[in-house]
């Protein structure tokens, strides 16, 4: 008998699941679970689990509230009055009303602010729109004014090397027509003539407007290109050249400096060989070595005329000895300029 009530349990909650503590859950696919917004911990309902019976799979979407009058009115509640009887009830009331107007106030603030960036941001274009216009027609009439002027750089220094009274016109070639006839008949009117110097010019000024009011939109002042002499880049060429083999001669004897160190200090290496020589010696030395006091170094330093010290004044002596017997060391072994020397003559008697 409990087997076919249990049965007949089941087959009326098909479709259903039961937990234990008396909650039951649909097992069918709501509607909402297509647009599902879930959130580990926060709102919805995980796809492996169904939301409750008669609840929606996605929770209500809050509203966007951004100014004051889309806030709801107060709740019921908040529009109690507080009981000095009940402290407790009379703080959170007045917490809810605090928070209430704070919101109401925050929304308002944020209202002013935006209008306040947007009214800025308006003034910032107007103001950089006023300041392109005014270099545009700066720059406008700047190269009308160049362009215009025979005697200005970009007439007379141009790459082609010539000027724009003497570039070709619309008209050139009537002109040209013009001019042969008349140097046949041995007549030049004046009239013809500056209409042919006029005419460039004009070109020239209305092809810089056609390129103002174009597609790119873009001023550029005028370039002009100065070319040197030919004499003038072979000076250069060769002050360069000569800076450069300066260069390279001084890193030159740099590097022969630092082979010559280097094949002299090869004799204190320490090898396999030489290796409980060198500790020896190292011992022996460390005994003897003697560190002079501060009383010590500032009477040596006055001893010396109050400027170095001995052992400063023995340094320099070695690098003084070095340079004047081309020498290397403080035991005066063969310098880099006696090597070289000694290569030469070398080199000589080969020849």
């Amino acid at each position: 008998m409990s087997k076919l009530i249990a049965r007949s349990f089941l087959n009326s909650n098909l479709g259903k699941a039961s937990i234990p503590g008396g909650r039951v859950y649909s097992t069918t696919k709501s509607e909402g679970d297509e647009v599902q917004s879930f959130v580990p911990g926060k709102k919805g309902y995980s796809p492996q689990f169904p939301p409750p019976r008669n609840w929606p799979a996605a929770p209500k979407p809050k509203k966007n509230i951004k100014t004051p009058d889309e806030v709801p009115p107060p709740s019921p509640v908040q529009s109690k009055s507080a009981d000095p009887n009940k402290p407790a009830f009379s703080y959170k009331l007045e917490m809810k009303k605090l928070r209430y107007q704070y919101y109401k106030d925050s929304l308002a603030k944020g209202v002013e602010r935006k209008a306040m960036i947007e009214k800025n941001i308006e003034l910032k274009n107007i103001e950089r729109k006023k300041q392109i216009a005014e270099h545009l027609s700066k720059t406008k009439e700047y190269i009308e004014k160049v362009m215009s002027d025979p005697y200005s750089s970009y007439n007379v220094l141009n790459p082609q090397g010539q000027t724009v009274l003497s570039m070709p016109s619309e008209d050139g070639a009537e002109n040209k027509t013009a001019s042969v006839s008349e140097s046949n008949t041995g007549e030049a009117p004046t009239e013809n003539l500056l209409s042919s110097s006029e005419m460039p010019s004009k070109k020239t000024i209305k092809e810089v407007n056609q390129n103002l009011s174009g597609s790119t939109g873009k001023i550029r002042p005028p370039r002009v290109s100065v070319s040197y002499p030919i004499e003038e880049n072979k000076k250069v060429a060769a002050i360069r050249k000569q800076r450069r083999d300066a260069i390279e001669a001084e890193k030159k004897q740099k590097r022969l400096e630092d082979l010559v160190n280097l094949y002299h200090n090869s004799s204190s290496y320490i090898t396999l060989d030489n290796l409980d020589y060198k500790i020896s010696e190292f011992f022996s030395s460390a005994s003897g070595t003697h560190y002079m006091t501060l009383e010590e170094l500032v009477e040596s330093r006055h001893d010396n005329g109050g400027l170095i010290t001995a052992s400063e004044s023995l340094k320099r002596t070695v690098q003084l000895q070095n340079a004047l017997n081309s020498t290397f060391g403080h035991d005066e072994k063969i310098g880099l300029e006696r090597i070289i020397e000694w290569s030469n003559k070398k080199n000589k008697l080969d020849a």
